[in-house]
């Protein structure tokens, strides 16, 4: 009976692929996991400080966007929107609109924390005059901020946009600096030269 062909590890070719296959999936099982951990940390750290304000005496609208999404501008290009955005579902929508259409949010913090690649945020935006704090969480992958961070270095402020599933804009808030987003920004060398993580 022919023998099948080994490899280094002395296991048949065969084999060892079946294993590394295993093993791929381990990994992407375990990422997962530890991905779903770290989202469901980011909740209840919204849900913590949304409680932390409302002890206060704020008014709290609470968000958990589905999606998220860094927006950069393109080498060369001036104009353009960038900042984060948010999509939020359509009982969300009308919630926000309704606080958003009500206040100025002059006010905001920024609560991020990057594992495995992933930045997971919590955008705390806030009104004194109405008593008004609206919390957006989201989560994005660190690679995809890139241009969005070049283009708020240069221009020296950074938005928040939020949006409905069909790409309806519900408000854009406007912030005087970037560096509570991206803590690393003043470190990024120039374009040509690459990309430095706070990871």
């Amino acid at each position: 009976m022919p023998e099948k062909p080994r490899n280094d590890s002395g296991l048949p070719d065969e084999q060892e692929q079946q294993e590394e296959r295993q093993r791929r999936v381990e990994r992407v099982s375990q990422n997962a996991d530890e991905y779903k951990q770290s989202w469901k940390a980011t909740i209840e750290d919204m849900h913590a400080l949304a409680e932390q304000r409302e002890d206060e005496g704020w008014d709290v609208l609470e968000l958990i966007a589905g999606d998220t999404a860094p927006m950069g501008r393109g080498t060369g290009e001036d104009e353009g929107e960038f900042g984060l955005s948010y999509v939020v579902g359509a009982d969300d929508a009308e919630a926000f609109r309704e606080v958003f259409e009500a206040g100025e949010f002059p006010v905001y913090d920024v609560y991020r924390q990057t594992q495995m690649g992933h930045v997971f945020v919590v955008t705390e935006l806030r009104d004194p005059d109405i008593e008004q704090v609206v919390f957006i969480a989201g989560a994005y992958v660190q690679r995809d901020e890139k241009m969005c961070a070049y283009t708020a270095r240069e221009e020296g402020e950074m938005y928040t946009h939020v949006r409905k599933l069909d790409g309806t804009k519900l408000g854009v808030f406007r912030h005087e600096g970037y560096e509570k987003f991206f803590p690393h920004a003043d470190r990024m060398p120039d374009l040509d030269e690459g990309w430095v993580s706070d990871a």
